[in-house]
């Protein structure tokens, strides 16, 4: 849009302005009712410049004596450098004879508008009595920014972030790779980029800052920075920020910044503490208990933990679900043995299978053989018994013998 009211546009507002101070005060002297006009009083801040995005204030005044009703206003659309972003229509309620009202809108000026001053027309709604009942009236008024010269400034934006490896666990040494481009219409010139640093993250060789020199209005350029993460870091979401300092065509210089978040993320880590057989000693058609301690020394819940035991003839059950285990948390999985009257006398090996996932899915497991030694079946009397009471025995005959031969000798 140009820099002026349209002919036919100017020549309806200066009509306008002319009716209302010279009708209204005869309506006055005269006794009649008048029909309220309004005008913008004030707009604040009058000049913007290209690519600025910024709240505009606009105060309307009520130039009748009477108070009007159910007033509101709204920006028309035309074509124009001057954007209004949200919503165009905004409602103000009552407004007095001789008073003000104002309402914020905010705007945008593309990055190529022109110098200038560009009227924007704004329509203005009310009644003039409370309710439905009320006349509903409108008319078309204009307020006006300035548009002062063309700031053709750099401004650079964030592509991607990315890391490598792609998954960063408590302990990593990793790259920081971050994507800018120059989405302004000037040079960004002696560009630095400087970043963040703070526990549990520490820069590899002490640099945080990188010399990027000239980016040109549309180019892309890729900053690197090495980092290390802490062996105890807590899995999250860590959030660095980027300052990016820069002089324009102007030689002005400006500071950007930027939030870029990085992923720590940790692993679960189950491993069997302790095994436990009761009793110890299994023999053929013996039953007992095996006894599992299952402990998380990673940094990330285990998940979904359940254990298989697989063997031949010794168990009676052979899967057993946990679900979760806490980091530094302890669980146990308990299985019924049962060894046949005729198992074989023997080791047997026990197949421990653990599975388990970490929050994100990813499946994690591990195998352990355990030995049993099945011993032969214990009599029904211990043969120490049998000794015991053989020697018993011996003892009572020999008792009786020499006392029947002392008998017999007397």
């Amino acid at each position: 849009m140009s820099g002026s009211i349209p002919s036919t546009a100017a020549l309806v507002f200066l009509l306008s302005l002319l009716a209302i101070l010279t009708i209204a005060p005869l309506a006055v002297a005269a006794g009649t009712s008048e029909v309220s006009k309004f005008c913008v009083s004030q707009v604040s801040p009058k000049e913007l410049s290209p690519a600025e995005q910024r709240e505009v204030v606009i105060s309307i005044r009520n130039l009748g004596t009477t108070e009007v009703y159910h007033v509101a206003v709204e920006v028309l659309a035309i074509e124009s450098p001057i954007k209004i972003l949200g919503a165009t229509r905004k409602e103000i309620g009552t407004v007095a004879g001789g008073k003000e009202a104002s309402v914020t809108y905010e705007v945008y000026v593309d990055k190529g508008a022109d110098v200038g001053v560009y009227y924007i027309p704004l329509r203005v709604f009310w009644r003039d009595e409370w309710g439905e009942e009320g006349e509903l009236c409108s008319e078309t008024i204009y307020f006006s920014l300035r548009v002062t010269g063309s700031l053709k400034r750099a401004e650079i934006e964030v592509l991607s972030v990315e890391t490598v490896p792609e998954v960063v666990k408590p302990g990593d040494t990793f790259s920081l790779k971050i994507r800018l481009k120059n989405v302004g219409i000037s040079d960004a010139r002696a560009l630095r980029a400087n970043i963040s640093v703070s526990s549990p993250f520490m820069p590899v060789g002490g640099d945080v800052e990188e010399y990027l020199g000239v980016l040109k209005s549309g180019e892309e350029t890729l900053v690197t920075f090495n980092l290390s993460v802490a062996a105890d870091a807590h899995t999250s979401q860590h959030i660095f920020e980027l300052t990016l300092r820069y002089e324009d065509e102007t030689s002005r210089n400006n500071v950007e910044r930027k939030e870029i978040g990085v992923f720590v993320r940790g692993e679960p880590s189950v491993y069997i503490q302790e095994i436990t057989l009761e009793p110890s000693n299994l023999q053929q058609g013996s039953e007992g208990i095996l006894m599992l301690k299952l402990t998380n020394v990673g940094t990330e819940n285990a998940e979904d933990v359940r254990v298989e035991v697989s063997s031949v003839g010794l168990l009676s059950e052979s899967y057993y679900f946990i679900g979760e285990i806490p980091p530094d948390s302890s669980e146990t999985a308990a299985f019924g043995v049962y060894v046949d009257d005729d198992a074989k006398v023997g080791m047997y090996a026990l197949k421990i299978n653990v599975h388990y996932n970490d929050r994100f899915g990813k499946e994690y497991s591990y195998t352990r053989i355990y030995e049993v030694r099945v011993l032969e079946k214990a009599p029904l009397i211990p043969l120490s018994y049998v000794v015991a009471f053989s020697v018993i025995a011996i003892a009572l005959l020999a008792g009786v013998y020499f006392v029947q031969r002392r008998e017999d000798e007397g």
